[in-house]
C-alpha cells in the first residue's frame, strides 16, 4: 500500500512540474522568434515574409534601410531586450521589450501583430525613449 501511494505522489509531482515548466505557446513562440530575425536583419528579404500586407506598404525596403542606418547610428548595437509586457486581443498581439543599446541605456520595442490562424505576422513597431525630465521651475 504505501509504494502505490509512493508512486501516486511521484506521478502527480511529475505532472505540477511538467505543467509549470510549459512553453508559452505556439503562436508567442512564433512572435518571439519573428522579433529576433527582425532586430538581427541585415536586410529587407530576410524579414519581408513576417509583415502585415498592410505594413509591407508602408515599411518597404528604402524604409527598413533608412531605419537600420538611423538605429545604428543613433542607438547603437542592441545589448539586450527583455519581455515586459504581452497585450492578447481577439486579433492581434502586442508585445512590449524593455531594451538596451549601446548608445542609449534605456529603450522600449513595442511589436504589434495581427493573428490570423495562429500564424503571426508584425502589422507595425516602435522604439520608445524614455522622457527628459524637465529642470524644475522656482
Amino acid at each position: 500500500m504505501k509504494k502505490i501511494i509512493l508512486m501516486l505522489a511521484t506521478v502527480m509531482m511529475l505532472a505540477v512540474c511538467s505543467v509549470c515548466s510549459a512553453t508559452p505557446g505556439k503562436v508567442l513562440d512564433s512572435e518571439l522568434f519573428i522579433i529576433d530575425k527582425f532586430v538581427t536583419a541585415t536586410n529587407y528579404k530576410a524579414i519581408e515574409p513576417m509583415l502585415n500586407p498592410e505594413f509591407k506598404n508602408d515599411f518597404n525596403e528604402e524604409s527598413f534601410n533608412n531605419f537600420k542606418k538611423l538605429t545604428d547610428t543613433n542607438f547603437g548595437a542592441l545589448n539586450s531586450k527583455t519581455l515586459r509586457l504581452i497585450t492578447k486581443l481577439d486579433d492581434a498581439d502586442i508585445l512590449e521589450f524593455q531594451a538596451s543599446y549601446s548608445k542609449i541605456p534605456q529603450a522600449a520595442l513595442v511589436f504589434a501583430f495581427s493573428v490570423e490562424k495562429e500564424k503571426p505576422l508584425i502589422r507595425d513597431f516602435t522604439i520608445q525613449l524614455p522622457r527628459k525630465e524637465e529642470p524644475a521651475q522656482k
